[in-house]
């Protein structure tokens, strides 16, 4: 480095300064080369040269909170819903170059093109021709399947998955209880491997129960449980069994999108940027009023058809989440992240939090490449690849944190232990494995037991307690505070 050349060029000035008194001294030229070596070695542990620094090139994070990152030399890696600090990564496998996570599985873009997915399984959302299902997104013992070659973008949801091939032909399985393959019908049997539905698709996108894609024509189309077409019908939505296109005489010349299940933006290819939607979810659709304009946000809470929000837009996000931390976000052509709606949980990073409707979009950072925003906790990668994030972090009321500013996090990720606290059961989720988990930060401890156990249920925790085996080391009760509702029964 500069300094170490720096140190080296006077460490070499000082040599010909000192030969006099070298001679003076009788110190020898050997000694007093070791003497340099000795100090250079010095100088460089303490200027901490190492490898170079690794480059964030892949977020997202799923509606249940699960976080990932996919780092520049291709290593994947997740954390638990209430790990704000990045301080337990989970890695999953390598070779990576995107990824997408669902509720509780996930789906990994390797360089080859090939397609892996890995996690819950209950409604065939990995694709692998089965339902079976042992495994949470993040727990041990996690094996990935590969599904298919030549993939270049990949969308999950909640209980389905689709991916985009080289060729354009879009493939989709999972849950198809209201026509969210695209298949033609429905069923309540789950369509555990991939079906073609269409193709010249450039992007797809899932959410809630239906999914859009936008082809290489610059059309948008979707299918499923449609909540945002201009007529949904008395029931407030259609199931479309099959792609249709999406607002035909409005959506053209499109070059991105995003959506959740209650609003929706897209960039046409000029740049500008329309919103639509449900409005009154904290202003969330945006809107940035003229000159001298009473703006009222109560009269505006319902925009049912795309409307021009901001100019010079190359990146539009939409946030998966509840009423109270809506959001949609935009990157511009000059790398700025704006975002607005909800900033209930710090997420409009601007040192603060609030219950007001911000429709105005505000700045947040620069030099922005990726974003990714789910339930009010943001995720950006800028483009010197280093990783920022900010918001609040928490689900179903556990493990909440808040930073209310973006601020980097170190990408020196280690797997210090094996992640526990999230997948009842044990042994990653095995039901069988007989090891009890505890919430992240208590120990796991196993004791023999018999019989079987006393539960009690008080103030969210369920405690189990056990008759311990004479002689046998460990603890008679164990507390499970991460249970969740709808864990199957085998698995609590």
């Amino acid at each position: 480095c500069t300094r170490c050349r720096k140190a080296i060029t006077d460490i070499a000035v000082s040599v010909k300064k000192g030969e006099k008194n070298m001679k003076q001294h009788n110190i020898s030229q050997r000694r007093y080369f070791w003497l340099i070596c000795l100090i250079l070695l010095w100088m460089l542990a303490g200027f901490g040269v190492s490898a170079a620094e690794k480059k964030a090139i892949d977020v997202d994070s799923s509606i249940f909170g699960f976080k990932g990152v996919v780092l520049d030399d291709g290593s994947l890696w997740v954390w638990d819903y209430d790990d704000v600090y990045f301080s337990n990564p989970k890695k999953i496998t390598d070779n990576v170059k995107q990824m997408d996570l669902g509720y509780r599985h996930g789906a990994a873009i390797k360089t080859d093109g090939s397609l892996w997915t890995w996690g819950y399984n209950l409604t065939g959302q990995l694709g692998n021709g089965s339902t079976f299902s042992n495994y949470d997104i993040f727990a041990s013992g996690n094996t990935l399947s590969k599904i298919m070659d030549d993939v270049v973008q990949v969308s999950c949801s909640i209980d389905t998955t689709a991916a985009v091939q080289a060729d354009g032909s879009l493939w989709v399985w999972g849950s198809n209880t209201a026509g969210q393959v695209g298949n033609g019908e429905t069923s309540q049997e789950p369509v555990t491997s991939p079906v073609k539905i269409m193709g010249n698709v450039a992007k797809v996108q899932l959410t809630g129960s239906f999914g859009v894609a936008l082809k290489k024509d610059g059309t948008m189309w979707i299918w499923g449980r449609d909540t945002i077409s201009e007529d949904p019908g008395p029931t407030g939505w259609i199931d479309r069994l099959s792609p249709v296109q999406l607002l035909p005489d409005t959506l053209t010349d499109i070059k991105d999108f995003s959506m959740s299940s209650l609003y929706f933006g897209v960039i046409k290819t000029d740049g500008s940027l329309y919103t639509w939607g449900y409005n009154y979810a904290k202003g969330v659709v945006g809107y940035i009023p003229k000159e001298d304009e009473d703006y009222n946000l109560w009269n505006d809470r319902d925009v049912e058809t795309p409307r021009f929000l901001m100019g010079n837009i190359a990146k539009v996000y939409a946030a998966e989440s509840d009423t109270t931390s809506a959001n949609m976000a935009a990157i511009d052509n000059n790398e700025t992240l704006y975002m607005w709606g909800a900033n209930s949980r710090g997420q409009l990073g601007q040192g603060s939090t609030d219950t007001e409707a911000h429709y105005i979009p505000v700045s947040v950072l620069t030099g922005v490449d990726k974003f990714n925003i789910t339930s009010g906790f943001c995720m950006a990668i800028r483009d010197d690849g280093t990783l920022w994030t900010w918001g609040t972090t928490q689900s179903n009321g556990v493990g909440s944190h808040q930073i209310l500013t973006p601020t980097q996090m170190s990408l020196d990720f280690k797997e210090t232990s094996t992640p526990s606290g999230n997948t009842p059961g044990g042994n990653g989720g095995n039901p069988n494995s007989g090891a009890a988990v505890a919430a992240p930060t208590q120990k796991i401890s196993v004791a023999k037991v018999k019989g079987k156990p006393k539960l009690k249920l008080k103030k969210g925790k369920v405690k189990l307690t056990f008759k311990k085996v004479k002689g046998a080391d460990g603890y008679e009760a164990v507390s499970y505070t991460h249970l969740r509702a709808h864990e199957t029964a085998a698995n609590r």
